[in-house]
């Protein structure tokens, strides 16, 4: 439960971690079942407990969703190869073991399904034996988990998985991205130099690739991606963003968000409009 003290104490990446607190000190019962079930069953942060061997063996709400790509896909029981695919797993099953054997925590900045992720991993101590054999993963939406790392060391994977954004052009991906930021159509219009109507060709095509209806939820996937972060937003008028729902959700969600947009009243329409003559 340490993970769970003070993940965001300080907004400097050379920032330590804040002190652990034992239960006693902080008069409650030292059970550790209630806290467990208020920090990682009912956390909108993608929480799991995976072996050395790359056994998932305990995943909240929405690390399965995270790690399936279902939601609340079954996860407990599978390895990482089958869920991730064997080159993705072998990179991160190395980084599980270089925890284990340091017995220190890491960051590790990842790339899973289209989303860029913070993921801490953090050693288990173990009921018995000298070494731990599991650790705990909390893994953290970049766009709201940077500059707040607590003084980790942090790796980097060099595998990648993109999910749908792969299949994205580098011009849908810059209209992606300034979706993020909040900016209407006829601005990102001034912006690229291009017509309103090019632009909401693009944005036509960003919501079939990426299986989504309004600009609000392309806003969301932008962001999740790693492609603009909060401080890039028009606080005022971008979307309201609900960071465990991001992190839960796959790219191809139809759900719906109370949000508001600086855009035109269109903003809200449905992305599977007709397309607009170039």
């Amino acid at each position: 439960m340490q993970a769970m003290n003070s993940l965001h104490a300080s907004s400097q990446l050379t920032a330590q971690p804040a002190p652990a607190l034992s239960p006693d000190k902080l008069g409650f019962a030292p059970d550790a079942t209630w806290m467990w079930s208020t920090f990682v069953d009912e956390s909108s942060t993608a929480i799991f407990l995976i072996s050395r061997e790359g056994v998932v063996e305990y995943a909240n709400l929405p690390a399965r969703t995270l790690l399936s790509g279902q939601p609340a896909g079954n996860v407990a029981g599978r390895s990482l190869a089958e869920l991730l695919g064997a080159e993705h797993a072998s990179e991160r099953l190395q980084h599980i073991a270089n925890v284990l054997d340091s017995n220190r925590v890491v960051a590790m900045e990842d790339m899973l399904r289209g989303k860029r992720l913070q993921c801490v991993l953090r050693p288990c101590p173990p009921i018995r034996g000298e070494r731990p054999t599991k650790v705990i993963a909390v893994a953290h939406l970049s766009a709201l988990y940077a500059g707040t790392q607590n003084g980790y060391p942090t790796v980097r994977t060099r595998t990648t998985d993109g999910g749908r954004l792969k299949d994205l052009t580098a011009k849908e991906l810059e209209i992606l991205r300034l979706i993020g930021t909040g900016m209407s159509t006829q601005e990102i219009a001034d912006a690229l130099g291009r017509s309103v109507k090019t632009v909401e060709w693009h944005r036509v095509s960003l919501g079939e690739k990426l299986g989504v209806d309004n600009r609000v939820l392309l806003a969301r996937i932008a962001i999740a991606a790693g492609l603009v972060s909060l401080e890039d937003t028009d606080t005022a008028n971008s979307p309201r963003f609900d960071a465990g729902v991001a992190a839960a959700a796959p790219a191809n969600t139809s759900s719906t968000t109370s949000a508001t947009t600086s855009s035109t009243t269109s903003a809200n329409a449905p992305v599977r409009a007709k397309r607009p003559a170039r």
